[in-house]
């Protein structure tokens, strides 16, 4: 398993692989101040730290100081740098929470669409309805879903949940034996 992450913070943030590394008391990033308002940010290449720190080889960072962020959308394209040739690809947002046995369920899912380029995409649920959404939940069979497609002024796409009569609404797939064929993904 690789991770990798986009960061867009300020010098000062700390960053999520110096928090994991920390947790196994490995210090992997040094900051330096250059000059007033001005910090560098230092990897470590003592591999005394790095050995303190499992699975550091396994995780890719980008990292975006905040000034020259352009939000989410521009952060997920970023993730295609830290690629090589892995079998699999996984990407979610830092808010994401995962149920119990998320990775078997997913591999199922993906053996199910019968198809090596299928792309799994989904819109996560509320928080307040992930417990129910998820197995063994009163709606687990009750699927989010975008239903179109539109493209701004700006040439972003929008992706809305309308129903028949063409004005939003929840849009739900229901009772799903095998994962859904879509024309868009997010």
């Amino acid at each position: 398993v690789f991770v990798s992450l986009v960061e867009q913070n300020t010098a000062q943030d700390a960053l999520c692989v110096e928090e994991y590394c920390k947790t196994f008391g490995s210090k992997v990033i040094a900051r330096a101040r250059v000059r007033e308002g001005v910090t560098k940010i230092l990897r470590s290449m003592d591999e005394a730290e790095d050995a303190k720190c499992p699975h550091l080889d396994q995780i890719n960072v980008v990292a975006i100081h905040h000034f020259a962020a352009k939000g989410p959308i521009y952060a997920r394209s970023l993730h295609r740098k830290t690629l090589g040739n892995q079998e699999f690809c996984l990407q979610l947002d830092a808010h994401s929470q995962l149920s119990q046995n998320w990775d078997e369920g997913l591999i199922q899912e993906f053996q199910t669409t019968h198809n090596e380029f299928a792309v799994l995409s989904t819109v996560p649920p509320n928080v307040a309805d992930k417990d129910n959404m998820q197995p063994g939940g009163s709606q687990q069979t009750k699927v989010p879903r975008q239903c179109s497609v539109t493209v701004q002024d700006n040439g972003i796409p929008d992706f809305d949940y309308l129903d028949a009569k063409k004005e939003k609404s929840n849009a739900y797939a229901l009772d799903l034996n095998e994962p859904l064929l879509s024309r868009a993904w997010s």
